[in-house]
């Protein structure tokens, strides 16, 4: 009959039992020998070429496209404010919805659109005023 001895008081126990009948300790049975560690390939020295490089070492890349976008809404500012003479309104307002809507296609589109919607606004208050000085100038130079 085969025993197994109690690491904490040094009492044979029977083989199987799970705690000491003289201390309560829990008993370890003896596994066979510890499993060999798992071996792996060694590293290569550089990644091939054909591997990204891993997050930690790729540089942020500055975002792209904004540029448009941001000057469609400056336009778009500066064109609700040249209407009032519609010689610099009207190219203003024309190049700033040409802007908006290229800088819609870029990852900055609510800045584009926002510039787009002014430059909109001012393009139609540029015409308005064009047609208003046109009406008021032939007015003035009849007479009425």
């Amino acid at each position: 009959m085969s025993t197994i001895r109690c690491a904490n008081c040094g009492a044979d126990n029977v083989a199987g039992a799970q705690f000491c009948a003289a201390c309560g300790a829990a008993l370890v049975t003896p596994a066979g020998p510890p499993p060999a560690p798992p071996t792996y390939p060694a590293a290569p020295q550089q990644a091939p070429a054909a591997y990204p490089a891993p997050p930690w070492a790729m540089q942020p890349t500055p975002q792209q496209g904004t540029g448009t976008a941001t000057a469609a809404l400056v336009l778009g500012i500066v064109g609700l404010l040249a209407w009032l003479l519609p010689l610099i309104g009207l190219p203003v307002n024309v190049i700033g919805i040409v802007l908006g809507a290229l800088g819609r296609r870029g990852p900055s589109k609510g800045t584009a659109t926002a510039g787009l919607v002014c430059s909109v606004i001012g393009l139609g208050l540029t015409i308005i005023n064009g047609i208003a000085g046109a009406i008021m100038m032939v007015n003035l130079m009849h007479g009425r």
